[in-house]
């Protein structure tokens, strides 16, 4: 190779490598979850025991501060 062209070689190649990623990481991220997993049966439906032994369900605290004791 001529000097010249190694040049544009040098010159050239940065940019194309960062569109290449850009174009690969918005194709991974656009890209529906194949896992075939459509969510736990019991995602929608989380309950909790209150320190008095109740179980409250999450659904009926929606909107509401919670504050969790471990």
């Amino acid at each position: 190779m001529s000097g010249r062209t190694l040049a544009n070689w040098r010159r050239w190649l940065p940019p194309v490598i960062a569109a290449v990623l850009v174009i690969m990481l918005g194709a991974a991220l656009t890209r529906p979850d194949r896992s075939g997993k459509a969510g736990s049966p019991l995602l929608d439906k989380p309950t909790l025991r209150s320190l008095d032994g109740v179980e409250v369900r999450l659904t009926s605290l929606k909107g509401r501060p919670v504050v969790v004791n471990f």
